[in-house]
């Protein structure tokens, strides 16, 4: 009888031992954005509680950090300084100053992970995205995770077995705002928060509009200057690090009439050619990325 009774009792101690093991939050703050804010959140939580266990959630199949300014080819870092002095500090300003500003996107990605490496609190999670959020009382306790890939038409897809993740605070360092969207928080998207004047008769009755997107291009051929110049309404820049920048085309875009007929033919579609910022993917490179072609009426909230 003793026997039995010790038993169960120990039999109860390791059920509520293991009870406790799996309510336990698995991390102390879970990051979701694998861009420059979700990974300047991510570093920023490690180095300032280096006893807690900080997950970066990273929802892209290109298992590279640093999201649009990388694997969205934005290689172009549209700021400047005031006085002398680089106007963006913190994070992002020490990744720019080994980058430079017109940047490889693979190796800013790389000097993003060096850097978020050498905490050993910070746990990297590449390729997963939400599938359920577990709120309670108003509070996120948990998130269902699963592998994401794409296939061979460039479509993302579950790929794999779900997960559970656990944890005590989360942010939502994305650029779309799923985490929030999915536990219901209060939010507004798109032009939601414009004044009422602003909006077309279709918004103030259904969705407000979402910010126009950009197509980004990858060319070659891009013939420079000997040194920084201006030509015609076009101007060639170098940053720091040697690497060619080109801004302009706002004459080209009023006036010149091939990009007159295209944005009159496909304007109604939601296309339109901008004037021009592009860069050289790093010194050197014989490829730039251009970001010159608006694309209308998409929904960031469509996943």
């Amino acid at each position: 009888m003793r026997k039995f009774v010790l038993f169960s009792t120990l039999a109860i101690i390791l059920a509520i031992f293991l009870v406790r093991i799996i309510l336990a939050p698995a991390y102390d703050i879970i990051i979701y954005g694998g861009g420059f804010a979700g990974c300047a959140a991510a570093r920023n939580a490690a180095a300032a509680a280096p006893d807690k266990k900080i997950l970066l959630i990273v929802p892209d199949t290109s298992q590279c950090l640093g999201g649009l300014g990388t694997a969205g080819g934005q290689n172009f870092a549209d700021i400047g300084t005031w006085r002398g002095q680089l106007v963006t500090a913190g994070s992002f300003g020490r990744w720019y100053e080994q980058a430079g500003q017109f940047y490889n996107t693979l190796a800013m990605s790389e000097i993003i992970a060096a850097d978020l490496s050498q905490f050993k609190n910070l746990t990297v999670m590449y390729s997963q995205d939400i599938r359920n959020v577990r709120v309670e009382e108003g509070l996120i306790k948990s998130l269902v995770l699963a592998p994401i890939t794409r296939n061979d038409e460039g479509i993302v897809q579950w790929n794999g077995s779900e997960r559970k993740i656990s944890g005590r605070i989360f942010i939502d360092a994305s650029d779309e705002g799923k985490l929030a969207a999915l536990s219901g928080a209060d939010l507004t998207v798109g032009r939601e928060d414009w004044p009422e004047q602003y909006l077309s008769a279709d918004e103030k009755e259904n969705q407000a509009l979402q910010q126009a997107a950009t197509l980004m291009f990858k060319v070659k051929g891009v013939r420079t200057p000997e040194t920084p110049a201006r030509i015609g309404d076009m101007d060639f820049v170098k940053d720091g690090k040697g690497s060619w920048g080109l801004v302009g085309g706002k004459e080209t875009w009023a006036n010149n009439e091939i990009v007159l007929n295209f944005n009159r033919t496909y304007g109604p579609e939601g296309f339109a050619i901008k004037p021009v910022n592009a860069a050289q993917d790093g010194a050197g490179s014989g490829e730039w990325w251009v970001n010159m072609l608006l694309v209308f009426n998409v929904d960031g909230r469509v996943h």
